[in-house]
């Protein structure tokens, strides 16, 4: 049997990080209102948290698109509302039309680069399962973590080509990062428990089909036919007694 294989290419991490820069404006038109922008190609959002007010915002929707594909949830985004000011932040909540699967919204909420904060990072993987018999199983496909925003990790990345046997496994403690950055939100009892495993896989016998008895028809055939045949022979045995 050829072996099983399930894999996702994806970039290793790069150890200096890209500054990305949202250029933003003020939302001024606001409710049902937003419909306009839209069709204009601009996507209405939110700017919020680290004890300043909620600010109302606009910014290019393919912007804010490719640049949330470039960051996740987990990277810094430094949002330009013009006069030079820079506020960094995470991607907080995206809303996504329910028939056509576009951004519809976006909220960014501001963080302090001095204080960490907790969020939740994707597993990826790379390579290929090479062992015959074997399915790749994701136990975690995202692990929560604290860090302070700038040392948050794009992803955890595994590569599975290095899984030889059935039954191997990479455990939480045996991710790649830089643990004196990055804090993983689990017991410390739970550190050996698997993100990644091969699993054998699983073949489902077919039920065995009853095979029919010799005699076994004739039986209930007979079975069937006894109180009938009672039925006609008390009559003779009266007129016997007679």
């Amino acid at each position: 049997m050829p072996p099983l294989v399930w894999y996702n290419r994806c970039p290793m991490t790069q150890s200096k990080k890209e500054k990305r820069v949202l250029k933003a404006e003020a939302r001024e038109v606001l409710g049902q209102k937003v419909a306009g922008l839209r069709r204009e190609g601009i996507l209405p959002g939110n700017l919020f948290g680290n004890g300043q007010k909620s600010e109302s915002i606009q910014a290019e929707k393919k912007v804010v698109e490719k640049l949330y594909g470039e960051t996740g949830d987990t990277q810094v985004v430094y949002v330009s509302l013009g006069e030079g000011k820079e506020s960094p932040a995470l991607f907080d909540e995206i809303q996504y039309a329910p028939t056509k699967g576009g951004m519809t919204h976006f909220s960014l909420k501001r963080v302090n680069l001095k204080e960490k904060v907790t969020a939740w990072v994707e597993v990826k993987l790379m390579g290929e399962n090479k062992v015959a018999g074997a399915v790749v199983v994701m136990v975690n496909n995202e692990i929560e973590v604290e860090a302070l925003p700038t040392d948050l990790p794009e992803a955890f990345v595994i590569d599975i080509s290095k899984l030889e046997n059935i039954d191997e496994s990479v455990s939480f403690a045996q991710l790649d990062y830089d643990k004196e950055k990055v804090k993983l939100l689990i017991n410390d009892e739970d550190m050996n428990k698997p993100v990644v495993l091969l699993e054998a896989v699983k073949v489902e016998e077919e039920p065995a089909k009853e095979e029919a008895v010799e005699g076994e028809e004739e039986t209930k055939a007979e079975a069937e036919a006894a109180p009938e045949d009672a039925g006609k022979e008390a009559p003779a045995a009266e007129e016997k007694a007679e």
